[in-house]
């Protein structure tokens, strides 16, 4: 539901690029495989558990382990970005920014 309503939402058709920031199941990844296939990248953004209790995240059971949470876990993204340094935002988007140069 949540895919095809975005769709709706902003006029996907009008858009040669969309990132869709807050995926949160496999079911989510395989909408838009299936209906855009190649043109699909994914992208995980991670930090270590020690850089996300400096920034005050606390492992909450039952919140952290539920499938919103950690169900991409397993998922084997095109891009990998490690938010864990100190890295400016800019260095760390520049990944995401020469992907969709090759769409």
């Amino acid at each position: 539901y949540f895919c095809r309503a975005a769709e709706d939402k902003y006029n996907a058709n009008r858009f040669p690029i969309w990132i869709v920031s807050d995926c949160r199941r496999q079911t989510d990844f395989k909408y838009f495989q299936e209906k855009y296939g190649t043109k699909v990248k994914t992208v995980r953004i991670s930090a270590s558990d020690e850089a996300r209790q400096n920034r005050g995240w606390k492992y909450t059971e039952g919140i952290d382990d539920m499938e919103t949470e950690c169900g991409l876990d397993s998922v084997d993204h095109d891009i990998l970005i490690d938010n864990s340094g100190d890295k400016k935002a800019e260095e760390l988007i520049q990944k995401l920014i020469s992907v969709t140069e090759q769409v």
